[in-house]
């Protein structure tokens, strides 16, 4: 094969990798209850299959359960009220939380709409979260200011945690069985407004998580299921979306391209994926953009339906492959979608480098492109000494040739088999 030929063979490689490396997926519209003109996704099962929100309708607006079969089912008001919205959904989609004329309601197909009980001297109540068998409710309430609050079957509604009189607490995010529940506290002093997220457990109390880079304000609104990740957004000025860990260490995921500011609403079970929307600082600035964030693929926008100005994700499942939101905007009333993102590129064994040939040894390393910077760095990398420990990055294959692709994978020896694979995957395009 001619050199000319196989560097086109590369080419188109490549260009097929920048292809598959753009947002993709499904954005699906939900529809409207009879007489809507709005609806807007806010939760979603654990599979994708059931989403909850609300719709106007002829009625009001009304909180909404939907399912591919069924469609967009009206969930009805408490006895008393005129409106009603949902806000979460178990993982199995039988069990749907929302509020209805400022109380919380539960919902399933077998009991229909009940309250919950209020907190004492609570002005209203306002759901939040929901575990996923369904079991367990939180939120806030209106009690001298905003009051965290946690509902289970057995226990009741119960506030929980300490603060200050001029402490407003907003918990909006609980863990698949929970017992952990993340938000924020604004606290108003004579300077300031001060936000700070926060993760609280029956045994250990609450506890703050940091800003971001010695941000002044942190929020957290998501968290996986076993509790040790949370999402929400922080920063000094202007927010970028967040991710922190089991110790509290906090990642920035980064913003939206053109958009200065991001903010992190949920996360998928595993807290992989994170899901949000990326904005202007300025309120009157109508664009906004929805955005998915994996650590393979980081930040990827959704775009809005025909004509909406913006668009925001607001949940995702708990496998992570469903994101659920609303677009909006420029006199395009808001409508509710589901999203079906596509699976992350499996990142190319030969992409060992930047365009500059730097490795990671060297201060760089894959790029998410296959090029010349590669084809260097590997054969600079193949022919140096034995006693050279930087030579490993050329370590692609076993003996045989095989790479992680076919079964094999680096052996920790430089050899033939190496090299045959470099030059197949590098030639033939990645696979």
């Amino acid at each position: 094969m001619k050199l000319s030929s196989v560097m086109s063979i590369g080419a188109a490689g490549m260009l097929a990798a920048v292809a598959c490396a753009q947002p993709c997926g499904v954005m699906q519209d939900l529809g409207l209850l009879p007489g809507g003109a709005a609806a807007w996704a806010t939760g979603v099962s654990a599979d994708g299959a059931v989403v909850v929100g609300t719709s106007d309708s002829a009625d009001g607006e009304r909180a909404f359960r939907w399912t591919a079969d069924g469609g967009m089912q009206n969930l009805g008001v408490l006895p008393g009220s005129e409106e009603s919205s949902a806000t979460g959904v178990s993982d199995d989609g039988r069990v749907v939380v929302g509020r209805s004329g400022g109380r919380v309601f539960r919902w399933t197909a077998e009991t229909g709409m009940q309250a919950l009980p209020p907190l004492p001297e609570s002005t209203y109540m306002f759901p939040t979260s929901v575990s996923a068998d369904g079991q367990v409710v939180v939120g806030f309430a209106g009690v001298l200011g905003a009051r965290p609050f946690r509902w289970t079957e057995i226990g009741g509604t119960q506030g929980f945690g300490q603060f200050a009189d001029e402490t407003n607490v907003y918990p909006f995010g609980t863990s698949g069985d929970g017992s952990v529940v993340v938000g924020y506290k604004v606290t108003f002093d004579t300077l300031d407004v001060v936000f700070r997220a926060f993760r609280w457990t029956a045994e250990g109390g609450m506890e703050e998580l940091a800003p971001l880079n010695g941000g002044v304000s942190s929020i957290a609104r998501g968290v996986s299921a076993d509790g040790e990740i949370v999402v929400g957004s922080s920063g000094a000025g202007r927010s970028v979306s967040v991710r922190w860990d089991a110790a509290g260490q906090s990642q920035g995921t980064g913003t939206v391209l053109g958009l200065p500011e991001a903010y992190a609403f949920g996360t998928s079970g595993d807290g992989s994926v994170i899901v949000g929307y990326g904005s202007y600082s300025s309120s009157a600035d109508p664009t906004n953009r929805a955005f998915y964030w994996t650590e393979a693929g980081g930040l990827r926008t959704i775009t809005g339906f025909a004509g909406a100005a913006s668009s925001y994700a607001w949940d995702v499942s708990s496998d992570g492959t469903v994101i659920v939101g609303s677009s909006s905007g420029s006199g395009f009333a808001g409508r509710a979608f589901r999203f079906v993102r596509c699976a992350d590129p499996v990142p190319c064994v030969v992409d060992i480098a930047n365009t500059d040939g730097l490795t990671a040894i060297s201060g760089g390393g894959a790029d998410g492109r296959i090029d010349n910077g590669d084809f260097q760095a590997f054969f600079a990398a193949f022919f140096l000494g034995e006693a050279d420990a930087s030579r490993l990055v050329a370590d692609v294959a076993n003996t045989d040739g095989q790479t992680v692709i076919d079964g094999g994978g680096p052996d920790g020896v430089i050899d033939n088999g190496d090299f045959f694979a470099f030059c197949d995957v590098f030639f033939g395009g990645c696979r």
